[in-house]
C-alpha cells in the first residue's frame, strides 16, 4: 500500500464503529479524544476507564475550559475567607453583647455569626478542597459522582452552603424587611405559616437527597448505577426547584395583598389626623412593596428558570453529558453573587478596599439592634406593617419611633433593601 494511507483492516475497523465521539475519533469501539478534551464527566462520565473498563463513549469535557472555571470558583472561596475571618470576630463581639444584655442566651443565636460561622469553617474549605482536586486532577479525572473524596466535598459544600444561605435570607426577611410583623396583617395568616413551614420541609428533604445522591454513586462501580443516580439527583433538585417556584409566587402574592390593605389603612389614617409623617410615608411604604414583591418574584423566575435547566440536563441525550459545565456554574456563580452579597452584610471591609466599592456597599442607614443595619423603607415598614390591625397605636409608634442603637456598633456593615435583590 502507498505510505501514509490506512490500511483495509483500519478501515473496517472505523467503518463498524457507530460512536458519536463529538471531540474525538471512534477507533475499534472506543473514542480517542482530541487534544485538550476528555471523556470525564461529573455526575455521567463517559470515560469507562473508572469502572475497569477502558471504553471511551464520548469526549464532552473541554479541559481547559473546565480548569478555568474551577481556578475562578478557587479564587472566590479565598477572597470569601479573607472577608469572612475577620468579620466572625466583628459578629462575636456584636453576640457578647445581646448576650449580656439577655436578648440572646448564647452568642451562636446571633445568627449572622452563625451564618459566618458555618460559611467560614465548612462551605468554603469544602468549595476550596472540591476546586483544587479538579485542578490537580489528570485530564479531569476526579469525577463528581466517581470519586469519593471530590464527591464528598461537592454534597459537604451543598449542604452547609444552602444551609447558611437560608439561614442568612431568613434573618434579613424576618429581622430587617418583616419586622415579624407582615403575616400579622395577611388574610389567612396561620395556613400560610403552615403552607411556610411544609415548604421549606420539602425542600430541606429533596436538597438532602439530591446532595446526597453523588456520594452514592461512588458506593458502585457501576455506569448504570451511576447515571440511576444522576436522574435521581436532577429529578430531586428540579422538584425543589419548582416547589420554590410556586412557594414564591404565592408570598409574592400575599405581600402584595398585604400591603395594599395597609397602604389604604395609612391613607385613611393620614386623612383622618391630617398627620404630615403618615402621608409622607406612603411613598416608601409603596416602594418598599414593589422591592418585596419583586424580590419574590425574580425568586421564582430564577428557580423555574434552574429546574427547567436541571430537568432538561437530565431528559435530553445531547446535554446528559455535559453536567460538568453545569455543577462548575453551580460551584462559581452562587458563592460568587449569593454568597459576597451576604458576607457584605456582616463584615466591616478593609481599609485598603477603595471608597467608592465603600459608597456601593454602605448606603446611609441606621444600625439596627441584631447587629446590621436597617434602611429608611425597611424602618417604615418596621414602624407601619400592623397599620390595618391597630391604627393607632401604629400612630403612637410613628410619632415617637427612634433608633435606639444607632451607634452602638459603628463598625457593623451596611443592610439595605437591595441586598437579598429587592
Amino acid at each position: 500500500p502507498l505510505v501514509g494511507r490506512p490500511s483495509l483492516a483500519a478501515l473496517s475497523m472505523l467503518a463498524e464503529c457507530k460512536l458519536d465521539c463529538g471531540h474525538g475519533t471512534c477507533v475499534n469501539g472506543s473514542c480517542i479524544c482530541d487534544a485538550g478534551w476528555s471523556g470525564h464527566a461529573d455526575l455521567d462520565t463517559q470515560d469507562f476507564s473508572v469502572f475497569g473498563d477502558e471504553q471511551i463513549i464520548s469526549c464532552p469535557s473541554n479541559v481547559i475550559s473546565l480548569k478555568a472555571m474551577w481556578m475562578g470558583v478557587l479564587a472566590v472561596s479565598a477572597v470569601q475567607s479573607v472577608l469572612c475571618v475577620p468579620g466572625i470576630g466583628q459578629q462575636w463581639r456584636i453576640a457578647s453583647g445581646r448576650t449580656e444584655r439577655n436578648e440572646i442566651a448564647h452568642n451562636w443565636q446571633h445568627l449572622p455569626l452563625l451564618f459566618l460561622l458555618i460559611y467560614t469553617t465548612i462551605t468554603l474549605p469544602s468549595l476550596a478542597c472540591l476546586s483544587l482536586a479538579k485542578l490537580t486532577s489528570h485530564n479531569l479525572r476526579h469525577s463528581i459522582g466517581v470519586s469519593p473524596l471530590v464527591s464528598i466535598f461537592y454534597s459537604t459544600f451543598t449542604l452547609s452552603g444552602n444551609y447558611a444561605l437560608l439561614i442568612h435570607v431568613l434573618h434579613s426577611i424576618k429581622k430587617i424587611l418583616l419586622r415579624e410583623r407582615l403575616l400579622d396583617s395577611v388574610p389567612n395568616s396561620s395556613r400560610l405559616r403552615r403552607f411556610t413551614q411544609a415548604r421549606q420541609m420539602a425542600i430541606g428533604i429533596l436538597v438532602v437527597s439530591a446532595s446526597l445522591m453523588p456520594v452514592i454513586s461512588c458506593s458502585q462501580l457501576d455506569p448504570q448505577f451511576q447515571r440511576l443516580c444522576f436522574y435521581l439527583h436532577n429529578s430531586l433538585l428540579g422538584a425543589g426547584f419548582l416547589i420554590v417556584t410556586v412557594g414564591n409566587s404565592i408570598t409574592a402574592l400575599q405581600v402584595y395583598v398585604a400591603m395594599t390593605e395597609m397602604l389604604k389603612a395609612r391613607a385613611v389614617l393620614a386623612a383622618q389626623t391630617n398627620n404630615e409623617d403618615l402621608r409622607s410615608s406612603l411613598g416608601k411604604l409603596r416602594s418598599l412593596r414593589t422591592r418585596l414583591t419583586r424580590f419574590h418574584v425574580a425568586t421564582a423566575c430564577q428557580a423555574l428558570l434552574q429546574a427547567s435547566l436541571v430537568l432538561a440536563f437530565a431528559a435530553l441525550p445531547s446535554l446528559r453529558n455535559k453536567t460538568s459545565y453545569v455543577l462548575a456554574t453551580g460551584c462559581l456563580l452562587p458563592p460568587a453573587i449569593n454568597g459576597t452579597q451576604a458576607v457584605l452584610l456582616y463584615v466591616t471591609l478593609p481599609h485598603f478596599v477603595p471608597s467608592y466599592v465603600r459608597a456601593l456597599v454602605r448606603p446611609s442607614s441606621v444600625v439596627a439592634n441584631d447587629g446590621m443595619e436597617m434602611s429608611t423603607g425597611a424602618t417604615e415598614i418596621a414602624a407601619g406593617t400592623a397599620a390595618s390591625v391597630n391604627p393607632t397605636h401604629i400612630v403612637s409608634q410613628e410619632l415617637a419611633h427612634t433608633p435606639s442603637n444607632e451607634t452602638r456598633h459603628p463598625q457593623v456593615s451596611v443592610y439595605s433593601a437591595n441586598g437579598l435583590g429587592c
